[in-house]
């Protein structure tokens, strides 16, 4: 349990921290737009390929990463599409542990 636990708190800070890396990144940054259409298209496969029992997480990874990216593409805190997080860390906050949550939140604050 300890095990499964940790690894869906390394892979949700992964989610957080990669869309970072990526825009500041010069040499990335111009192809956000490109990835955004990948992580798409990924959950997409994703979604068509697996069984219902992942599909929670996995949903909330891809769509923690594609709001993190078009945020901080957009501007971050004075993004207009700033108000995203509140419905991501709302579905982070009903699907895993408290301290995952927070977590969470502080690497996205960060």
């Amino acid at each position: 349990m300890f095990a499964q636990v940790t690894t869906h708190t390394i892979i949700i800070v992964l989610s957080t921290i990669l869309p970072s890396l990526w825009i500041n990144n010069s040499v990335l940054e111009p192809y956000t737009l490109q990835a955004c259409g990948a992580l798409t298209l990924a959950y997409i496969a994703f979604r068509k390929l697996s069984g219902p029992t992942t599909q929670n997480i996995v949903t909330l990874l891809f769509m923690n990463a594609l709001v993190q990216t078009l945020i901080i593409s957009t501007g971050k805190t004075a993004s207009p599409l700033f108000f995203l997080y509140y419905f991501v860390l709302f579905a982070f906050a009903v699907s895993f542990e408290r301290y995952q949550v927070f977590i969470i939140t502080i690497f996205t604050i960060l």
